[in-house]
């Protein structure tokens, strides 16, 4: 195990044994793959673009076992979007104990939306579709919370103008 000081250094960890358990293959050609760790459920949240469902933006919930054993949940299409095979994120919202997605929303800007696990399922709802700044056909969208003030960044690449954006 490495422990990373926040100077930026790192150094070993003395007395933790690591065991990483069984490759776990629950996702084969997947594309833009991202995940998040969802504290309230005890479960990883992974949303990707699936190439064997038109490059919908998809989620599963993935549950380590005490054994180190992962098991997945239900796959769930988020959306009928093509978002090809660059355009989403995840993040999890501690004071909602939710979790957010932003990606591709076909071509026509970007959607973020809110997820709920139940079990080893995943819900989303209160679909935001972001049609403004420049989001048409953005691509290469990432996602961060801040618990400071509960709020969430969004940055992309634009697709009109090919800079950055960050909202």
């Amino acid at each position: 195990a490495v422990l990373v000081k926040s100077d930026g250094n790192y150094e070993s960890v003395v007395g933790v044994d690591e065991s990483l358990g069984a490759k776990s293959t629950g996702f084969s050609r997947v594309y833009d793959i991202k995940s998040a760790f969802d504290t309230a459920s005890d479960k990883f949240v992974i949303v990707y673009a699936d190439p064997a469902n038109s490059s919908y933006p998809t989620s599963s919930v993935a549950t380590i076992s005490n054994t180190n054993a992962v098991s997945y949940g239900t796959k769930t299409a988020i959306q009928a979007t093509n978002i090809g095979g660059e355009g989403i994120d995840v993040c999890y919202v501690a004071n909602r104990s939710k979790v957010a997605c932003v990606y591709r929303n076909g071509g026509s800007g970007m959607a973020l939306e809110r997820g709920t696990i139940s079990g080893t399922d995943i819900t989303w709802d209160n679909r935001l579709a972001i049609t403004n700044w420049n989001s048409a056909g953005s691509i290469k969208h990432r996602m961060i919370y801040n618990p400071d003030n509960n709020l969430l960044a969004v940055a992309y690449r634009s697709g009109s103008t090919g800079g950055s954006t960050t909202h």
